[in-house]
């Protein structure tokens, strides 16, 4: 639907999948990888004048915004075989200090799932233009940089250190 997601969903899935198994796969990769494919979902159910609108979001667009969430996650909760992606979808925005959303869940009550989503999503966001953030684009070191100064925050310390060994271990990740 747009044009700013051009290949992002296979970046996130190879990033997220290798960083699973670097930590010796502890969420079922089946799981991640619907998780990964449908996290952004519900983006596809908001106005296509709010996904490239590039002036800053109202309040009421971030509302909207912050919706896609749960979307997915209602989607998935259909069909009790895809629990564990629902979950994720569901906690993909959250952040390990708690200032997250939908739940504002701390890092101990995210899934594994979630936590590297969170990662993932993020640095994609990091390294490629959307519309209404067309000034965020970064180098890539710079991203990594930013990635890890946000590790015990926005992110859990321990899937950043995950993070980093995959991107040593396969710097191929970080291609466009």
């Amino acid at each position: 639907r747009s044009h700013f997601w051009a290949g992002r969903g296979q970046r996130l899935l190879s990033l997220s999948l290798a960083i699973n198994h670097l930590a010796d796969s502890p969420v079922d990769p089946a799981q991640l990888a619907a998780a990964v494919c449908l996290h952004d979902l519900g983006m596809a159910l908001l106005p296509l004048e709010l996904l490239h609108k590039e002036q800053r979001l109202s309040r009421e667009e971030q509302r909207q915004m912050q919706s896609h969430p749960r979307m997915g996650f209602d989607l998935l909760r259909k069909m009790p075989h895809w629990a564990q992606a629902g979950e994720i979808i569901l906690q993909h925005q959250e952040h390990a200090d708690g200032s997250g959303y939908p739940k504002a869940l701390c890092e101990a009550e995210i899934c594994p799932g979630a936590l590297i989503l969170n990662i993932v999503d993020t640095f994609d966001a990091r390294t490629h233009e959307r519309a209404h953030q067309t000034l965020s684009k970064r180098p890539l070191i710079r991203a990594i940089l930013e990635i890890n100064a946000l590790a015990g925050s926005q992110f859990s310390a321990h899937w950043v250190e995950i993070f980093n060994r995959a991107l040593q271990n396969s710097p191929q990740l970080t291609q466009p």
